[in-house]
């Protein structure tokens, strides 16, 4: 079995977002906090070509700031990768996948390894990543592939993630474990649903002496249900 994206000229594709994130430190409790972020994307093909890949033009909006609105364009291949993005609004920061999917016949049990790419607050990042078929759910129109993803971040990669600011505040990066899952609907090439967990160790810079334990926690889980707030077109 081939798994893929499959994108319709002129389709919609809808996502809900979640993003949680909790930052823990016994030597600095005044850092310690939590926040959950709320995102619905709605994202139009706009353009496909012979070989399936897309370009899509995709607006996000923020649960509880209806002002706030991040616009990109993007092409992405059957497999997931993001060929570029041209932002055109706002300052969307995110994981920008490699390729999720391969281009051969696999099943379940088969792995492979893939590479994201992140963007936030500081210098670009990547995350190595593999990536195992756990199972095919069902059968036919029903049929769902469950993918399950996993990796390690080393030192400098967790300190780019924390971008400028964390840096400023004196957070370095020791490691982080990635682990995630991938449901997609076979068939119509659709996800159903995605997760990302990120478990960071980090070291806290003092004015002297050694450095104190810090721990990040971040989640993402993706749907593809729940309404633009408020739902706007694409320009």
């Amino acid at each position: 079995m081939k798994l893929a994206y499959r994108y319709v000229l002129g389709e919609t594709i809808r996502q809900t977002t979640r993003q949680s994130q909790a930052f823990t430190s016994a030597g600095r409790p005044d850092l310690e906090g939590a926040s959950t972020t709320v995102t619905r994307s709605e994202a139009i093909v706009r353009d496909l070509d012979a070989n399936g890949a897309a370009i899509l033009d995709e607006v996000t909006t923020y649960e509880g700031d209806e002002e706030k609105r991040d616009h990109r364009r993007f092409r992405t291949s059957p497999a997931g990768e993001i060929l570029w993005v041209d932002i055109i609004s706002g300052e969307p920061s995110a994981l920008q996948g490699g390729a999720i999917f391969v281009d051969r016949a696999v099943r379940p049990g088969d792995a492979w390894r893939t590479r994201m790419k992140g963007s936030g607050g500081g210098p670009s990042y990547t995350i190595d990543l593999d990536v195992k078929l756990e199972e095919i759910a069902g059968s036919g129109f029903d049929a769902a592939a469950k993918l399950k993803l996993s990796g390690v971040m080393p030192p400098a990669t967790v300190t780019s993630m924390l971008g400028d600011a964390g840096v400023a505040q004196g957070i370095r990066g020791r490691e982080c474990r990635v682990s995630g899952e991938v449901v997609l609907r076979v068939e119509p090439g659709k996800e159903a649903s995605s997760s990302l967990d990120l478990d960071c160790d980090l070291d806290l810079l003092g004015d002297s002496g050694p450095a104190s334990p810090a721990t990040l926690r971040i989640s993402y889980e993706t749907t593809n249900d729940g309404p633009m707030i408020p739902r706007i077109e694409a320009p």
